[in-house]
């Protein structure tokens, strides 16, 4: 395997995951605490766009690794 691999596998996908249920358990504690209002801030709405396209980003990044691997992207790995 690649460097590239091992990292996305053990170091990338992990936290990106882990990350994504610290924020959905505090986004429960909130809304239990205070209702669910603060998730139409604007604050709120600009943070969760923000982590939809990091983690599309996230997706597509980790799909053209795979298919520089594998020989079918059009991008070369440089």
């Amino acid at each position: 395997r690649t460097w590239q691999t091992r990292l996305l596998r053990i170091i990338v996908n992990p936290a990106m995951i882990l990350a994504w249920g610290f924020g959905l358990w505090l986004i429960h504690l909130d809304t239990v605490a205070r209702g669910a209002s603060f998730l139409l801030e604007p604050w709120m709405l600009t943070k969760l766009l923000g982590v939809l396209l990091l983690s599309g980003w996230h997706g597509f990044l980790a799909g053209q690794r795979r298919r520089i691997a594998a020989g079918t992207s059009k991008y070369s790995g440089r």
